[in-house]
């Protein structure tokens, strides 16, 4: 990255697991020093799949630099190998905290609090710290210490349930994105909360969800659930989907249409943003029709 960016005078520590991988990597994009707090042996997301090559390496003989989840989203992050649980590393650690601006992790809820460098800790040490815990139905409440996978999330969410035909049970999507969606929001609840830190100089600690950021991503859904209901097509009317989408009572517009090869996936959006998309779709499509043979 050359020049500087919007963040380029804030220090982040990093301690996400692959959960909240995502949140590091957009501060670092907007100008952040985001220095990855890893374990001796290196942090988890070093051996998230996929790898480089043509085969899974073998356990224990992974390269911490072949994976691609890594090179995504460890991209220039710096790397500090601290073992937190000893005393030495612990010390270095908090003085880390007295000059961050902001903490990140995604741990079980909980587990930073029984190592004694949970949120209100930190945050008496450090008033001005922004600490941000990503976790899948966050920290409080009957499911925060549940186990999660990006399939029971995407079914939380409700994102699930949007997906598939009428005829069939709903599909869950190809590539695993709920933990993507929950850390992109943490990233924005940082914004936020710098705006907020610069007019009362305080600190908070930012409490994101993955499944309520999943609900959020689904846009027009959400108006849908404030009232207790099920989005046309969604719930005891399923079978009623015909791959379409309403996108206000009584305007149908296809989301899924034959071609000569096989089928097409469209998402249309609405106002200035939607006209952009679908009048270039359209111009390529005009492109390819009067360029392709009959």
């Amino acid at each position: 990255m050359s020049g500087r960016g919007a963040l380029s005078d804030l220090r982040v520590l990093d301690l996400s697991t692959s959960l909240a991988e995502a949140t590091g990597r957009i501060l670092v994009d907007l100008g952040a020093e985001v220095v990855k707090i890893e374990p001796p042996g290196g942090c988890e997301s070093r051996f998230a799949p996929p790898f480089a090559g043509a085969q899974r390496p073998a356990p224990g003989q992974v390269d911490p630099e072949s994976s691609l989840f890594w090179r995504a989203w460890g991209q220039g992050k710096k790397s500090v190998v601290l073992d937190l649980d000893a005393p030495a590393d612990r010390e270095k650690f908090l003085a880390l905290v007295d000059t961050a601006d902001v903490l990140i992790e995604s741990f079980t809820p909980g587990v930073m609090d029984a190592k004694g460098l949970g949120q209100a800790a930190l945050r008496a040490r450090n008033p001005m710290l922004l600490y941000v815990s990503v976790s899948p139905f966050g920290q409080t409440g009957p499911y925060a210490k549940l186990p999660a996978t990006d399939l029971t999330l995407a079914a939380a969410g409700g994102l699930l349930n949007m997906t598939g035909e009428g005829d069939r049970p709903p599909v869950p999507v190809g590539l695993p994105e709920t933990a993507h969606l929950g850390a992109t929001q943490a990233a924005a609840d940082v914004l936020m909360a710098l705006y907020a830190r610069s007019r009362d100089g305080r600190g908070q600690h930012l409490d994101s969800s993955i499944q309520a950021a999943v609900l959020w991503s689904l846009m027009y859904v959400t108006g849908f659930a404030a009232l207790g209901q099920d989005p046309p097509q969604t719930g005891d009317d399923r079978v009623k989907r015909k791959g379409t989408m309403e996108i206000i009572p009584g305007l149908y517009l296809p989301s899924v249409e034959p071609c000569k090869d096989g089928f097409v996936a469209m998402v249309l959006v609405l106002a200035a943003q939607g006209a952009l998309s679908f009048n270039n779709a359209m111009k390529w499509l005009g492109s390819r029709a009067c360029s392709t043979p009959t």
